[in-house]
């Protein structure tokens, strides 16, 4: 729709591939605890004593690991199609790697809201989008650095301290979740 100029498609891959990102992680994680509160596994968890914020943070890391990082290196051969340059793509792909750990985090918190409210996935995935915005602009703002030659270093930071912010907090808001929607 926006035509097939070199310029524009390297300009628009990075905000692209962090929203397409995005979509494909709210969308596989909107009912990432629902198995195991069926089964009874979040029950025995608790009455067993073991840590829920444990369990909520091997949840979130097999997440990334499963969906984050492999949606991370599918986007190197996907925004070559942008023609974007090698060191473009590089940055794109750390930061989708470390950004995507914090979205993980993010959409796992809210994986865990959403069994609380059960009929309500979709308006917790649309909770979740003001909340993520600000991986999508510094993941995307990286890139543009580049472009733009200079160092994406500071930005790359920024997004590293947001996803180990988020990886510090919410699992134990997650865990606390968890235990609420099992009242």
């Amino acid at each position: 729709g926006i035509g097939y100029d070199k310029e524009i498609l390297r300009n628009i891959a990075a905000g692209i591939l962090y929203t397409s990102v995005f979509l494909v992680m709210t969308v596989y994680s909107s009912r990432l605890f629902e198995p195991e509160k069926n089964c009874g596994a979040l029950e025995q968890i608790i009455s067993s004593e073991k840590s829920l914020v444990n369990y909520c943070t091997v949840k979130s890391f097999l997440f990334w690991a499963i969906v984050g990082l492999p949606l991370s290196l599918v986007a190197i051969p996907l925004a070559f199609f942008y023609n974007m340059d090698p060191y473009p793509v590089f940055v794109l792909a750390i930061g989708l790697a470390i950004g995507s750990l914090g979205l993980t985090m993010m959409l796992t918190l809210f994986s865990a809201l959403a069994l609380m409210a059960r009929q309500a996935q979709m308006i917790i995935g649309l909770l979740a989008f003001p909340s993520i915005v600000p991986v999508l602009i510094f993941g995307s703002a990286a890139v543009r650095t580049v472009l733009d030659g200079q160092s994406p270093i500071n930005i790359i930071l920024v997004l590293l301290g947001i996803s180990l912010l988020t990886l510090l907090i919410f699992p134990k808001i997650c865990a606390l979740l968890l235990e609420i929607s099992l009242e």
